[in-house]
């Protein structure tokens, strides 16, 4: 199955191999098949968390806001640059966007992490 092999092959752009082990489902053969739905709410709950984060860190960083703003606008445009290069060699529409899900996943919680410093 091309599609069971795409975890041994599967890419980014970068090299990095962008993965949400909680959103995978075991076939038959010990491969797996990405769930879609669940990666796309995990990036979701992410997504919610890093603007939890956003409010406070911004609030704390009042004299450094514009910069802080700006750099978040940078950091929202390589994130899509970046999610949107991700690919998966199988060529399966449901692992590139498992992939590119899992992607804005892990990038939007170093974000999260980050912001949640700056408190």
């Amino acid at each position: 199955m091309i599609a069971a092999l795409s975890i041994l092959l599967a890419a980014t752009a970068s090299g990095h191999l962008y993965s949400l082990p909680q959103c995978h489902e075991t076939v038959e053969t010990g491969a797996w098949w990405p769930d879609v739905d669940c990666a796309r709410d995990e990036y979701r709950r992410a997504d919610a968390r890093l603007n939890q984060a956003w409010k406070p860190a911004l609030r704390s960083n009042a004299p450094r806001r514009s910069g802080l703003v700006a750099s978040e606008r940078k950091w929202i445009s390589e994130l899509q640059a970046t999610c949107a290069a991700v690919n998966d060699l199988s060529g399966e529409r449901e692992f590139i966007e498992y992939r590119r899900l899992a992607c804005k996943y892990e990038l939007t919680r170093e974000r999260t992490s980050y912001l949640a410093k700056l408190r």
